[in-house]
């Protein structure tokens, strides 16, 4: 029977998914009549329809409205208070840095922090850039596997335990361009494409106000991802670009012209900001 206790063990499935990922509704039926729910509030969405129904305009469905009223609902709640901004904060870095994260005995793990060993004279460095009035570009560069990794890994939840908001992207993990992976995470909809990025970085920037707080965006390792992909996030990186958010973005010294030139050979929005010359990058080439 469609009723309240099967609806109680639907919703009940709905809101114990793995990693958090709550399935926003809930359909219910049993060969022949459907019912749907919000698994949130519990309540009711439309009526009682048949499968006959289903391609009748009586049929259940999602409006966009419904999807951008639950976008506009999460962003008032992550903005509501700084607690729940970085409560946001801690969850998107942890999932994000999932593959990366490891116990003690985890041999085919980046970043261990039971075996973490802090360089202080590259934390001084990167606290004082982060720290500085104005600063919004920071490129950390490095041999491979010198430990690049681990110091971000290492500086996003430090900081995050300080109260300082904080979003982690491995690049080898991006599947799409910087902004659309943010617009994941903080699960927003748009209706149209030509102007999706600055609503984006619009949006992002009204949370920040409204917490009266600074983010920090790392990228893991922009030498893994590919040279088209690398361009789209310098270009995310100018959008993004404010008084109120800064990047942070690690890679390997010898990809350094590879990654911070555009086609034509000129710098890039990030090699520009960070404060590298034209010919700066095949100077880190040489020697990080």
């Amino acid at each position: 029977a469609l009723d309240d206790q099967a609806r109680d063990q639907g919703i009940s499935y709905a809101r114990c998914i793995a990693e958090g990922n709550i399935a926003p509704y809930v359909v219910l039926t049993d060969g022949d009549g459907v019912r749907a729910f919000d698994t949130v509030s519990r309540l009711e969405v439309g009526r009682d329809v048949r499968l006959s129904d289903v391609c009748s305009p009586r049929s259940l469905y999602v409006t966009p409205d419904e999807l951008s009223l639950r976008a506009e609902a999460l962003e008032a709640l992550i903005s509501f208070s700084p607690e729940n901004l970085m409560a946001f904060c801690e969850a998107q870095a942890r999932f994000r840095m999932k593959p990366l994260f490891g116990e003690t005995l985890d041999y085919d793990k980046k970043f261990i922090p039971a075996l973490f060993v802090q360089r202080e004279e590259v934390a001084s460095c990167l606290s004082e850039a982060l720290d500085r009035k104005g600063h919004r570009v920071t490129l950390l560069f490095g041999h491979p596997q010198v430990g690049k990794t681990n110091v971000v890994c290492h500086t996003v939840l430090e900081r995050i335990a300080r109260g300082q908001p904080c979003l982690f992207y491995p690049a080898i993990g991006l599947q799409k361009s910087l902004l659309a992976e943010i617009g994941d995470d903080f699960e927003w909809e748009f209706s149209g494409t030509s102007d999706t990025y600055s609503q984006l970085a619009r949006k992002l920037n009204n949370v920040l106000q409204r917490a009266e707080k600074k983010l920090t965006i790392f990228i893991d390792g922009l030498n893994e991802t590919s040279v088209q992909l690398a361009r789209a996030i310098d270009a995310d990186c100018r959008r993004l670009s404010s008084d109120r958010i800064q990047i942070v973005i690690s890679l390997t010294h010898s990809s350094a012209t590879r990654m911070l030139r555009d086609p034509a050979g000129n710098s890039s929005f990030l090699a520009e900001e960070a404060g590298i010359p034209s010919h700066g990058a095949s100077l880190i080439e040489l020697d990080p």
